[in-house]
C-alpha cells in the first residue's frame, strides 16, 4: 500500500488539549491526558483498545463533556455542547464505523444538519447536489452516486461518503479513526493523497491507527495512551525518535513475542474435506483439507469470495454445488444451527452485527451456546454455573471488564472479540473458522489472540483462520489457501515468502465477477451510465407506491365488473369522505414511525379531544372556531406529552403510549359519565362543509399532504426527521437535536389528531366510551402498507395516503360482499404481514451487497 510523502509541519500550534479527565460509572477512562497539534502535522494517536483514544477524540469532537481539563484552539479556550458546536469550530471527524443513514441519498447524508437553502428557507437541492458532485470528483469517486441512496454503496464507499462529509465543511483540525481499515489498497492510496493535500493546506490531522506502517510513513509526531494516561509525544524521524519495538512496549506495557510456535497437525486424516465447493457468481471449485491440530489460513483481497466459503461451511449460506465432509461424514447443512451440533463454530467478520448481544451482559454473551447444556428439565437453575464458566474464560483469556455482568457492548473492540472467542470455545468446536478475527483491534490485544488460537490447535482443534492482513496469515497458518475473485489460485506451507503468497492472490487465474465487490467507482458507473438507467434509479424509491397505485386501480376494475356500483361517483365520495380521518392522522403517523417511534394512544387522543370539543360547543353558544382551537389544544398537549417522556425518559415509544392510551381512555370515560354526549349541529360543519363543491375534508387531506410533503422533503427539520430514524447516533453526532425532534414530531400527530377528532365528531353525531377504539391500528396498518418502514428512515406522505386508500376501498368492497366482520382483519392483517415481509427481505439483500 503506497503512502504519501511526508511534509514539514508548521510550527504553529492549532489545538491544545491539557488535563483532560473523564469517568465513565466510576471508571477513569481519561486521566489528565495532554496534547497539541500544530496547523500542517499529522499526529498519531496510537494505544490498546480501552488505551482511551476513542473518548479523547469524542471529548474533542464534541460527543462527550470532559469533567475537567481545556481545549484551546487558535489561542482561544472552547468548550462543545455539542458535535455540531465542534464542527462550527474547525474539528471534523471520520469515525472507523460510518455512520451513514442509509435510506438517503450521498447529498442528503453530507448535508444533514447544515442544508444550502434557497431564498424561500427550502432546501436548495440543486446547489447541495452540485457541491457534492465536486467533493466526490476529488476523491476521485464517480459523482454519479451523489443521488443514490447511500444503503446502496458499499461500506467502503460510504466510507468516503463520510469523508467527503467532513472536507465540505474545510476544517482545521481533522480526526481520522482507523480510516483504512475497511477501505481497498486503490482507496486507501486516494486517502493518503487527500492527506498530503489537506497538510499543504494547513490542516492539523490527528491519524488514529492500529497499522504501524501506516504511522511510520504519514505522521509526523507520535501520542502513546496507555490505561487513560498518557506515556508521551516523540517524533517519527530524528535522534528523538522512538522505534517499532519501543512504541508496542509502550503501548502494552510489554515486548511483545514476533511470531508464535505450533505443533502442525496431529493426525494425518483431515477433519474437514471440502471439495469442488461452488455458488454462481461468488466461489467456484474450491476444495481443501483441514486436519484436527492444524491451522489453516484463507487469504485473498476483498471480493476474493473468502468469507462467502466460510459461511457455506458453517450453514449460513449453503454451496450450490460441491461438497463437504466432517470427520468422513458428508454434510448437507442448511443452518447454523445444524453447523452447531456437528461441533462447528464460526466467528463472524462483523463482530458488531453478527457477533455480539450489546445490550446483554458477558455472562450472557459467553454461555448463551451452552445455555442448554447448563439447563436442567429446560431451565438454568444454577445462575452461578454459568458465572463459573464466564469467569473462567475471563481469566484464561485476560479479558478486561469491571464484572461479568457488565454489558459487552462497554468493553473494548479486543476484549468484545475475546467474549465472542469464549462463546465458541465453551462449545467445545472441533472446527473452528475465524473471520477476520484481529480486525479492528489493538496489538496487543492481537498478540493474546494468536497465541489463543495457536493453543486451540495444539489441543487438536481444526482452525480455518480468514485475514485480509499477510503478516497475520503468515505468522499463523501451517498451510495457505489462496483466493482471487472466487477461484484457488495456490496453496502454500508455513515458510512461504509474502512475495509468493500475495503473488498467488493478486495474479492468480481467475474469471468470476463479484458485483457485490466492486470498487465504489466501477459500481456507480455500471449502475448510473445513461439518462435512462438513473431515471430507473429514482423510480425505485418510488416503487411501493407505484404498486400501491396498480393495486387501486387494477382492483377496483375487477370489482366493477361483478359490482357495477363500486365505481359510481356517489361511492367513491363515500369511500373519501369515510378515509379522511385516517388519512390526516396517517400523515402525522409517518413522521412518527420514520423517527423510529410508534403512536398507540391514537384512539383514546382522539376520543378526549371529540369528548372536550363537544362540551365547549355545547356550553359556548355553538362556537366551532373555539372548538377547534380547543380540540388542537389538547392533542398538541397530548402528544407532547408522549413525546418528551419519549425524548428525554428514553423510553420505548410504545410503552409510553400504550401507558398514555389507557390513562386518556380511564379519563374519557370518567368525563363522559354514563350518558353519551350530542354535540350540536354546527359540529357537523367541518365533516359535511364544502368549498366550491369540494368537501372540506377532501381539501384538508390534499393540503396537508402536499404541505407536510413538501416539508418532509424540501426543509431541513423534514430531513432530520429522516436522519433520526435512519441512524439516531449519526444523526446527533450531525448536531440535529434529536430529543427536541422526537417531541416535535409528537406533538405534531397530536395536532393532528385535534383536527380529525373534530371530523369525526361531525361525521358519528355522538360521543361514547369505546368511541374511536381501534382507531389506532387502523392508521398503523395504512402507513405500513404505504411502505413507511416500521423501523424508521423510511417512509413517505403520499405512500401512506394511498395505503389509507386501500384499506377503506377494501372496507367499502367488503361491506358490498356482505362480509366485512369475516374478512376485514384478515385481508389487512395478511396486507400488512405482507408490507413488513418485503422492508425485512430489502434489508436482508442489503445487507448481503
Amino acid at each position: 500500500m503506497s503512502t504519501p510523502t511526508a511534509v514539514p509541519a508548521s510550527t504553529d500550534t492549532v489545538l491544545v488539549m491539557e488535563g483532560i479527565t473523564k469517568t465513565f460509572s466510576g471508571v477513569r477512562a481519561l486521566k489528565g491526558v495532554s496534547i497539541d497539534l500544530r496547523a500542517g502535522e499529522v499526529h498519531a494517536l496510537l494505544g490498546q483498545n480501552g488505551a482511551g483514544k476513542s473518548t479523547l477524540i469524542k471529548v474533542l469532537s464534541g460527543a462527550h463533556a470532559p469533567d475537567s481539563g481545556s481545549i484551546t484552539m487558535e489561542g482561544k479556550t472552547v468548550s462543545f455542547g455539542s458535535p455540531a458546536d465542534a464542527l462550527r469550530a474547525g474539528i471534523g471527524t471520520v469515525y472507523q464505523d460510518p455512520l451513514v443513514y442509509p435510506e438517503l441519498s450521498v447529498t442528503e447524508n453530507i448535508f444533514m444538519g447544515r442544508e444550502l437553502r434557497d431564498r424561500f428557507g427550502n432546501i436548495d437541492m440543486r446547489a447541495q447536489v452540485k457541491r457534492v458532485r465536486e467533493l466526490l470528483r476529488d476523491l476521485e469517486t464517480d459523482p454519479n452516486i451523489a443521488t443514490l441512496p447511500v444503503g446502496t454503496l458499499s461500506v467502503a464507499v460510504r466510507q468516503l461518503v463520510l469523508i467527503a462529509k467532513v472536507l465540505s465543511w474545510e476544517p482545521k483540525v481533522l480526526i481520522f479513526d482507523e480510516p483504512t481499515a475497511i477501505l481497498t489498497q486503490r482507496e486507501a492510496d486516494i486517502l493518503f493523497g487527500i492527506i498530503r493535500k489537506l497538510r499543504t493546506r494547513g490542516v492539523g490531522i490527528i491519524y488514529i491507527s492500529h497499522r504501524m506502517e501506516e504511522i511510520f510513513a504519514l505522521a509526523d509526531r507520535v501520542t502513546v495512551l496507555k490505561d487513560g494516561e498518557s506515556k508521551g509525544t516523540w517524533p517519527i524521524q530524528g535522534p528523538e525518535a522512538l522505534s517499532y519495538d519501543r512504541l508496542i512496549e509502550l503501548m502494552a506495557g510489554q515486548v511483545l513475542q514476533e511470531g508464535i510456535e505450533t505443533q502442525g497437525p496431529l493426525s494425518d486424516k483431515p477433519l474437514l474435506s471440502v471439495r469442488h465447493l461452488s455458488h454462481v457468481k461468488t466461489y467456484q471449485d474450491i476444495s481443501f483439507d483441514i486436519r484436527p491440530g492444524e491451522i489453516v489460513g484463507l487469504f485473498g483481497l476483498v471480493g476474493a469470495g473468502r468469507s462467502e466459503v466460510a459461511r457455506a461451511i458453517f450453514g449460513e449460506e449453503p454451496a450450490q454445488s460441491g461438497e463437504i465432509q466432517l470427520d468422513g461424514e458428508v454434510l448437507r447443512l442448511r443452518s447454523p444451527q445444524q453447523a452447531v451440533r456437528k461441533g462447528i463454530a464460526y466467528l463472524p467478520e462483523d463482530r458488531k452485527e453478527q457477533g455480539i448481544f450489546g445490550n446483554l451482559s458477558i455472562t450472557y454473551n459467553a454461555t448463551i451456546t451452552i445455555a442448554k447444556r447448563l439447563a436442567k428439565l429446560g431451565f438454568i437453575t444454577n445462575p452461578r454455573q454459568e458465572e463459573q464458566v464466564t469467569q473462567q474464560y475471563v481469566k484464561d483469556l485476560a479479558i478486561k471488564t469491571p464484572d461479568t455482568q457488565t454489558k459487552i457492548a462497554n468493553l473494548s473492540g479486543g476484549n468484545q472479540q475475546k467474549v465472542v472467542l469464549a462463546k465458541w470455545l465453551a462449545a467445545k468446536p472441533r472446527l473452528l473458522i475465524l473471520d477476520e478475527p484481529t480486525a479492528g483491534i489493538d496489538i496487543a490485544a492481537k498478540q493474546e489472540i494468536h497465541n489463543l488460537i495457536a493453543r486451540l490447535a495444539s489441543e487438536g482443534v481444526a482452525i480455518l483462520v480468514i485475514s485480509s492482513e499477510l503478516p497475520e496469515i503468515l505468522k499463523l497458518s501451517d498451510r495457505i489457501i489462496t483466493m482471487r475473485e472466487g477461484r484457488q489460485t495456490g496453496e502454500f506451507q508455513r515458510g512461504a515468502s509474502p512475495e509468493a503468497v500475495l503473488s498467488a492472490a493478486m495474479q492468480g487465474k481467475a474469471s468470476i465477477e463479484q458485483p457485490g465487490e466492486q470498487k465504489p467507482e466501477q459500481a456507480a458507473k455500471e449502475t448510473n451510465t445513461t439518462p435512462i438507467s438513473r431515471l430507473m434509479q429514482h423510480a425505485a424509491a418510488y416503487n411501493r407506491e407505484l404498486i400501491l397505485i396498480a393495486i387501486l386501480i387494477i382492483g377496483s376494475l375487477i370489482f366493477q365488473l361483478f359490482f357495477p356500483t363500486f365505481l359510481t361517483w356517489n361511492n367513491i365520495a363515500s369511500i373519501l369522505s369515510n378515509v379522511a380521518v385516517v388519512s390526516i392522522i396517517a400523515i402525522g403517523m409517518t413522521m412518527v414511525i420514520v423517527t423510529g417511534g410508534i403512536d398507540v394512544s391514537i384512539g383514546s387522543v382522539v376520543a378526549i379531544c371529540m369528548l372536550i370539543s363537544a362540551k365547549v360547543m355545547v356550553a359556548g353558544g355553538d362556537n366551532i372556531f373555539i372548538a377547534l382551537l380547543v380540540s388542537l389544544g389538547v392533542g398538541l398537549l397530548a402528544g407532547a406529552l408522549n413525546g418528551t417522556i419519549v425524548a428525554f425518559g428514553r423510553i420505548h415509544p410504545i410503552i409510553v403510549t400504550l401507558g398514555t392510551m389507557n390513562i386518556i381512555r380511564a379519563l374519557h370515560i370518567d368525563l363522559l359519565g354514563p350518558k353519551w354526549l350530542t354535540p350540536p349541529p354546527v359540529a357537523r360543519t367541518l365533516a359535511l362543509g364544502n368549498v366550491f363543491g369540494i368537501p372540506i375534508p377532501w381539501l384538508l387531506v390534499i393540503v396537508l399532504g402536499v404541505v407536510v410533503g413538501l416539508f418532509l422533503s424540501r426543509r431541513p427539520l423534514g430531513r432530520a426527521i429522516y436522519a433520526i430514524g435512519g441512524n439516531p447516533e449519526a444523526a446527533r453526532l450531525a448536531g440535529i437535536r434529536t430529543r427536541w425532534v422526537t417531541i416535535f414530531v409528537y406533538a405534531a400527530i397530536g395536532m393532528l389528531i385535534g383536527l380529525a377528532a373534530l371530523i369525526q365528531l361531525g361525521q358519528s353525531g355522538t360521543v361514547q366510551p369505546n368511541t374511536a377504539n381501534g382507531l389506532e391500528l387502523q392508521i398503523i396498518a395504512a402507513t405500513v402498507i404505504g411502505g413507511t418502514n416500521i423501523l424508521g428512515g423510511r417512509g413517505s406522505i403520499l405512500g401512506s395516503l394511498l395505503g389509507a386508500l386501500l384499506v377503506a376501498a377494501i372496507h367499502n368492497a367488503l361491506i358490498t360482499l356482505g362480509t366485512i366482520s369475516l374478512l376485514e382483519g384478515l385481508v389487512i392483517g395478511a396486507l400488512i404481514i405482507v408490507a413488513v415481509g418485503i422492508d425485512m427481505l430489502q434489508k436482508r439483500k442489503a445487507i448481503k451487497a
